[in-house]
């Protein structure tokens, strides 16, 4: 029995939220990418 966990609504939204990360840190400082974008990621 395979089980979809991608329908799974938690799942969905931490999905969504990593989404929106990744858009926001790629508009960091250059000199963040080590720093905080990368603990944000």
């Amino acid at each position: 029995m395979s089980r979809d966990f991608t329908k799974i609504r938690a799942w969905q939204l931490s999905d969504d939220l990593t989404v929106e990360v990744y858009k926001t840190t790629k508009n960091f400082p250059r000199e963040e990418v080590y720093g905080l974008r990368s603990q944000l990621r």
